[in-house]
């Protein structure tokens, strides 16, 4: 695990899968950071998209009726 103190916040920085992640953690302490970056490493085994793109209800509208 990695978790380190950059400026006055708390960051997480690993790799999974030959891709980078480099967070800044929701809870500014250390034991925060690292329970941050196990909750981040289980998502990615699960297969969880961590980069969520937001939807105009437009867009909500279309994939609702089209399925």
């Amino acid at each position: 695990m990695v978790a380190r103190k950059l400026g006055k916040s708390w960051w997480i920085d690993f790799y999974h899968e030959r891709k980078r992640y480099r967070k800044r953690s929701p809870v500014n302490t250390k034991k925060g950071a690292q329970a941050y970056e196990r909750q981040i490493r289980n998502r990615l085994v699960f297969g969880e998209n961590l980069d969520a793109q937001t939807m105009t209800f437009a867009e909500l509208c279309d994939e609702y009726t089209q399925n």
